[in-house]
């Protein structure tokens, strides 16, 4: 390889931007006053930065290719990848005469025993003897993930909304590159997972829609993955 340039200015504009890739903000580092894209299209200096690019690429073992790839998956990825709010059935859409319905019988001694214990009342006492105690009109088997009963009276047919999280080892491998972890707050759980703006701006940077980027240097299969998805030719140097 050529190596390190003579002219101390070019290689140091070089440096800069094999850094930072931001081609305005590298000649202002090293105080170039002629348009910066003419600067850059001077052929040792072109050279230069391509040979900065890859000796970079090289020892960290990154894959310019592979790289734009996962970052068009993670700007595609489908939110309910990670979190979902689904609407299920409410207690009555399903219950004998719209009661309210259990999901077991079990469910129901439990919530009658707690209410005797409440009210202290007689362990033989029904609810037709006291409505402190509950009812199973309704009668069992309530699902929540039932679609609502659209003639339902207590929720109009619009059903109750519920959050399902999914196991998160078995997100497919578009989502698990996106995916950032999990917490637990104290309103309730957060997913974490890369966003699809910074993704896109990260594309959008290497392929050269910002006036001050030079284009990234890819090659023909980069090339044609980006036109595939994107169904045009996507400004990329070769």
């Amino acid at each position: 390889m050529p190596g390190p340039l003579s002219n101390s200015i070019r290689e140091a504009f070089c440096q800069h931007y094999a850094l930072n890739r931001n081609a305005a903000e590298a000649g202002r580092h090293v105080g170039i006053t002629m348009n910066i894209y003419r600067f850059m299209s001077i052929p040792e200096v072109a050279e230069r930065i391509k040979e900065l690019e890859d000796e970079a690429a090289h020892n960290s073992g990154i894959d310019k290719d592979r790289v734009m790839q996962i970052w068009w998956q993670i700007a595609n990825v489908d939110a309910n990848e990670f979190s979902q709010n689904r609407i299920g059935s409410c207690r009555y859409c399903h219950g004998q005469d719209y009661e309210f319905q259990w999901k077991t019988p079990r469910e129901f001694r439990e919530q009658k025993r707690a209410a005797i214990e409440k009210f202290k009342l007689s362990q033989d006492l029904t609810h037709d003897d006291d409505v402190r105690i509950p009812s199973d009109a309704g009668g069992y088997g309530y699902r929540m993930t039932r679609e609502p009963n659209p003639d339902c009276p207590e929720c109009d047919g619009l059903g109750i909304q519920y959050q399902v999280f999914p196991d998160t080892t078995k997100l497919k491998s578009h989502a698990a590159f996106a995916y950032q972890g999990t917490e637990v707050t104290r309103q309730g759980v957060k997913v974490n997972f890369a966003g699809k703006t910074d993704a896109l701006a990260s594309i959008a940077k290497a392929i050269g829609m910002f006036n001050d980027q030079k284009p990234l240097d890819v090659s023909d299969s980069a090339q044609k993955f980006l036109e595939t998805l994107m169904g045009s030719k996507a400004p990329l140097s070769k």
